[in-house]
């Protein structure tokens, strides 16, 4: 009797819950997809594997059947997906205002309570100021421009007798050898440093849909490699209290702030290092694969630099600054087009804190919504024949064309704040294996959306060096 009243309010309150969910989307005017599976809803087809320059069969589905937003049940909850550039830019734009993050709550396990990336409010405010008055114009010009030259032009003469390498394994090194110095004055190629790298790769890899906490998942081993990490920052900032050492880089710059606590600096610390290192070295990996198929785009890369080096070298001068790079505008448009092809961060997870009318839309309170930036720089309307490597298209008589459509690095609130620097690494990079390789494709090896930017096989290039004339 007991058993069976329980199994009736048990049927009763997910019955109930149904309805809501029904009537919430059904009121909000917006578009139903199917259920799918029980509990899973549609997840295999969405998170299905499919090429990044591309919307995939699940996206070209959905949007020719129920417009540009619509309800999907992704892990068995129901989520506003969205391809619509003015509703994206709308839901970033009132971060903090009518939205808030929507990430899982066990992201904060791997990343911290403390990390920029989940922070809120005026704790959010605050770090934030702290990183960017860190990444300032000055210190990007004085010691991260140096660093990052240094950095590539050594790790690519570590190629000189090879005739090839893993891409993806190339470019992660120099991102994380390069954030990792700026972090903790880590010496790069040091095995304390390479484990360093694998710890924060487990923790990347074990950020997903799923959150299982058991023995052999990745999400344990993320779990784990977290602790690592945390306790070699505690270390370092043990070393440098008991020995009054000071290093030029983040670490150090939270210590003379002095509020900060043992756990907000180590979460801080992972967080500045976690943002610098994925998100470069994937897309310069993605940057290798596109210029490989546009030799043309490479014989421009190089003549525009050499252009600036012979104009400096009249006045007795051949370093690049700041400005030289800045002021590279095709270097800028390769850049841009890597970005809008090779998208990183894929989609933005949002969290409606209020009921909200927007263009006849009606978005629940609490309700997530996924704004889905990949397919907003595939979308035709704006940028002709999207699934083509094309950086020319970004050229105008005024300069490097700007697109409202275009937002590799978020916006509002949430904009990146290492946009700048990450963009300066990338035009680095780039220059200085242009200048030095050819390559070409040791095997077909396209980017992958899984839905994390991907290369199956980690893109093999068979490489040739090359002296060109100043």
């Amino acid at each position: 009797m007991v058993f069976s009243l329980l199994i009736t309010a048990i049927l009763a309150i997910i019955a109930a819950k149904t309805l809501k969910e029904y009537l919430k989307r059904r009121h909000s005017n917006i578009p139903s997809a199917n259920m799918g599976w029980p509990f899973i809803g549609e997840t295999l087809s969405f998170v299905k594997a499919h090429p990044a320059f591309t919307l995939g069969d699940y996206l070209q589905h959905h949007i020719a059947k129920y417009g540009t937003v619509f309800w999907a049940n992704i892990f068995g909850k129901w989520v506003i997906h969205s391809v619509d550039p003015e509703l994206n830019r709308f839901v970033v734009n009132n971060e903090m205002k009518m939205f808030k993050q929507g990430w899982p709550r066990s992201l904060s396990r791997l990343i911290g309570n403390n990390a920029l990336t989940i922070s809120l409010g005026d704790a959010h405010k605050r770090r934030r100021a702290e990183v960017l008055n860190y990444l300032s114009g000055s210190r990007l010009e004085s010691t991260f421009l140096r660093d990052m030259e240094q950095i590539a032009s050594a790790h690519m003469e570590s190629w000189r007798n090879r005739e090839m390498v893993i891409a993806t394994d190339e470019t992660r090194k120099y991102a994380f050898y390069m954030i990792a110095k700026k972090a903790l004055s880590m010496t790069p190629g040091s095995p304390e440093t390479e484990k360093l790298m694998e710890a924060l790769n487990d923790i990347y890899m074990g950020i997903g849909l799923i959150y299982v906490n058991l023995p052999g998942t990745r999400f344990r081993k993320a779990l784990q490699s977290r602790a690592y990490v945390q306790e070699v920052i505690r270390q370092k900032l043990e070393q440098r209290r008991l020995k009054d050492q000071e290093d030029d880089d983040f670490l150090n710059y939270l210590i003379k702030d002095g509020t900060y606590s043992t756990e907000e600096m180590g979460d801080l610390v992972q967080n500045f290092i976690f943002g610098g290192n994925e998100v470069i070295g994937r897309t310069l990996a993605a940057a290798i694969y596109y210029l490989g198929t546009c030799p043309q785009a490479c014989d421009q890369l190089r003549e525009e630099r050499l252009q600036v080096i012979r104009s400096k070298q009249q006045s007795g001068d051949s370093s690049l600054t700041l400005s030289d790079y800045r002021g590279m505008e095709f270097t800028q448009c390769v850049v841009n087009e890597t970005l809008r092809l090779g998208t990183v961060s894929r989609f933005l997870h949002k969290v409606a804190t209020a009921n909200i009318q927007y263009k006849g839309y009606v978005i629940p309170r609490g309700c997530t919504v996924i704004a889905n930036i990949s397919a907003m720089h595939l979308d035709p309307t704006e940028f002709k024949d999207p699934e083509t490597f094309n950086p020319w298209r970004w050229l105008t008589p005024n300069g490097v064309k700007k697109s409202r459509s275009f937002m590799p690095f978020s916006g509002g609130a949430r904009h990146c704040i290492g946009a700048e620097l990450a963009k300066l690494e990338l035009m680095v990079f780039i220059h200085q294996l242009v200048t030095k390789y050819e390559w070409e494709f040791a095997q077909n090896d396209p980017p992958m959306a899984t839905p994390r930017l991907e290369f199956p096989n980690c893109l093999p290039i068979k490489i040739k060096a090359i002296s060109p004339k100043l």
